[in-house]
C-alpha cells in the first residue's frame, strides 16, 4: 500500500515574489551592460513574431539571446540579493508553516536554475523545479527540470 503524503506546491514569479524574476533579470542587465542593448533589432522582431505566432518558441528563446554565461555568472548574484527583496513578506512563514504541519513543500516555476533555487533556498523546499539553462546556449531553457 503506498503512503499518503500531503504535498504542497508552491509557484515563485507574482506567488511568492511580486515580480517575474526573468523579466527583471533581463531589466538587470539592461542597467548593467550594453550587450542587450546591441541586440534590440532581434528583440524588436521577435515582438512581431509573438503577434503572428504567440504559441512558438523561437521568439522566446531569441529575445533573450543577449544572454551569455559570463552575464549570467557576473550578475546574477547581485541580481538575486536585490530580488529577495521582492518576495512577499509571508512567503518564508508560510512555506515553514507547512513543513512544520509535516507536508512536503515544493516550488515549481518556469524560471531558470540560475535564479530560482538561489532565490529560494533559505525557504527549505523539498524539492525545486525549474528550468535548466542550455550550458552551451544560456537564452536556451529545458522546460521544468527536477
Amino acid at each position: 500500500m503506498l503512503k499518503k503524503t500531503d504535498i504542497v506546491v508552491f509557484d515563485f514569479d507574482g506567488t511568492l515574489s511580486a515580480r517575474d524574476s526573468n523579466v527583471e533579470f533581463a531589466k538587470y542587465c539592461f542597467r548593467h551592460s550594453i550587450r542587450p542593448w546591441l541586440y534590440l533589432p532581434l528583440m524588436a522582431v521577435c515582438g512581431v513574431i509573438r503577434w503572428i505566432k504567440p504559441h512558438g518558441l523561437w521568439w522566446r528563446e531569441n529575445i533573450r539571446r543577449f544572454i551569455t554565461r559570463d552575464m549570467v555568472k557576473k550578475f546574477a548574484p547581485d541580481f538575486i540579493k536585490l530580488h529577495k527583496r521582492e518576495r512577499f513578506g509571508w512567503a518564508k512563514e508560510r512555506v515553514a508553516a507547512e513543513r512544520a504541519a509535516g507536508r512536503t513543500v515544493v516550488l515549481i516555476s518556469a524560471s531558470t536554475d540560475y535564479l530560482v533555487p538561489q532565490l529560494v533556498r533559505d525557504m527549505k523546499f523539498d524539492a525545486v523545479l525549474c528550468s535548466r539553462m542550455d550550458k552551451k546556449k544560456p537564452w536556451r531553457y529545458e522546460y521544468i527540470c527536477w
